[in-house]
């Protein structure tokens, strides 16, 4: 009886984290594609904003797409290192 009520559970939080996104390792996958366009956008919406600010300054796009890809390094790491210790 109580494998059944654990099953039901189970099934039951499947659900929640298909409808969200998060939660096992089959939706970890979805999870990333939603934060990755939300994190590009991020990314362009500040490409724009350095452009338009150190066209003053000389620096070219590359060294600024350059700082940007870093950037999204670190985040990518960092994440990874915080899903791994759980």
């Amino acid at each position: 009886m109580e494998n059944h009520h654990a099953l039901d559970n189970h099934r039951k939080l499947q659900n929640t984290y298909k409808k969200t996104g998060l939660g096992y390792l089959s939706n970890y996958r979805i999870f990333y594609k939603k934060l990755y366009k939300i994190f590009i956008k991020c990314l362009t919406g500040v490409q724009s904003a350095y452009n338009v600010h150190f066209e003053k300054l000389k620096i070219t796009n590359k060294h600024i797409q350059t700082k940007l890809a870093n950037l999204t390094l670190f985040f990518i790491f960092n994440i990874l290192s915080v899903i791994s210790e759980t």
